[in-house]
């Protein structure tokens, strides 16, 4: 089977990229039963064996044969290997699976490539993935079929081009082309190593993450709105120190349509179906991260209530100039609490994260709750940011959390 990507993939493709989820397991992985595994995961999903074909302008994306092709299990030693890992989806297939050598902790990590995924199918992917090992090492048979949506299901593109008419996305497009007059201060570019990834990560510990949760909850804030409000208010420190003039700041937060369409698309089906909201800010010099979360929040109702997020994947084709948004300051993705999946005796899984690998000047920050710890994962491209500037402005983060929680302590 096969389908044509949509425009929305199809900007994705062009901007290329690789999503890294990295598993941390307390105990030995059987790697021959994760081989098989990952063989009859890919009988789920014939897709990840598949390749890209490029097609002219266009891009065709191609299933695999599970009767003939196989995901091999490679290994690593250091996560920050994998990061630098470059796969040919050409040829094929576009699931990478490597599993750490040695030590208590096996890490097992998966890639494909960023048109073909987002977080909510790649939560899914992982939970099918331990529940079929599980099984497995338990002597069970794994009945499978194929997944509903992926290949068989139209694009997210097609899906939301169809409930507009002409007179909506012209006026949703002299909207865009108005708001490029904001032009949003963004983090310095002095990359120097095309090609090569670094990562940061904050993390907090489960007290941390209980009192920054009841704070946000507090102000009537989901703790999205905070942490975006808290990674604003370390923007604004790490950019602008020394100015007390309002700092103008942009703050995209990515959106789930999968449950917002109707119909809405399989929660296991591999294919991208994100969008996004954008609150672009005027930041003083001593701001209020409860308040700019505030701003944030009220920013993504007023878009979800016009369906801005479908709008802007309806209107992708017609994209211009003119029309095209600016780069904003940092784009937060919320994954919300990760679910512990079933595991043999013996293996517990100790951490999750998810790692959007994509060469572009534009800081993409992923939030995880995973066993009651809050952490926040910013892979960055050295061809664009210096190691030295993610890592300052993940310590100004570090500080406006930590001033936030004191600030929560002192009220108590």
């Amino acid at each position: 089977m096969e389908r044509r990507l949509g425009a929305h993939e199809m900007a994705i493709f062009r901007s290329g990229g690789r999503v890294l989820v990295p598993c941390e397991i307390d105990g030995v992985v059987d790697r021959a039963l994760l081989a098989e595994a990952v063989r009859i995961l890919t009988e789920f999903h014939p897709v990840l064996l598949g390749r890209f074909v490029p097609d002219g302008d266009s891009c065709v994306v191609r299933d695999g044969d599970p009767g003939t092709r196989r995901v091999s299990v490679e290994t690593f030693t250091d996560l920050r290997d994998e990061l630098q890992v470059v796969q040919d989806w050409s040829a094929g297939p576009l699931l990478r699976v490597a599993v750490s050598e040695g030590g208590p902790r096996t890490t097992v990590a998966l890639s494909l490539p960023r048109a073909l995924v987002d977080g909510s199918a790649y939560i899914a992917l992982y939970k099918r993935l331990w529940s079929v090992y599980t099984d497995l090492s338990l002597g069970r048979s794994v009945p499978t079929h194929v997944i509903a949506g992926g290949l068989a299901s139209p694009s997210l593109d097609t899906r939301v081009q169809e409930a507009f008419g002409e007179e909506e996305l012209a006026g949703f497009l002299a909207s865009r082309a108005a708001e490029r007059a904001a032009v949003p201060s963004v983090l310095p570019v002095r990359g120097r190593e095309p090609g090569s990834f670094g990562l940061v990560r904050l993390e907090l510990d489960a007290e941390r993450t209980r009192r920054f949760a009841d704070r946000a909850h507090a102000a009537g804030l989901s703790v999205h709105s905070l942490v975006c409000g808290v990674l604003l208010t370390a923007a604004r420190a790490f950019l602008a120190p020394a100015s007390s003039r309002p700092v103008t700041l942009a703050c995209v937060s990515a959106v789930d349509l999968r449950s917002r369409i109707s119909p809405p698309i399989d929660p296991e089906s591999i294919q991208s179906s994100a969008s996004s909201s954008t609150a672009t800010l005027e930041v003083p010099e001593s701001p209020d991260p409860v308040e700019l979360g505030r701003l944030v929040a009220e920013k993504l109702r007023a878009d979800l209530d016009a369906r801005v997020p479908d709008l802007d994947v309806a209107t992708i084709p017609r994209l211009t100039e003119e029309t095209v948004p600016r780069l904003p300051t940092l784009v937060v993705t919320n994954l919300h609490k990760i679910p512990l999946p079933r595991l043999p005796e013996g293996l517990a899984v100790s951490g999750w994260r998810i790692l959007p690998l994509v060469d572009t000047p534009v800081p993409l920050a992923t939030v995880t709750r995973f066993d009651d710890r809050l952490a926040i994962d910013l892979p960055y491209p050295r061809r664009w940011y210096a190691d030295e500037t993610m890592h300052g402005f993940m310590a100004a983060a570090s500080g406006a959390f930590d001033a936030i929680l004191a600030r929560e302590a002192v009220r108590d």
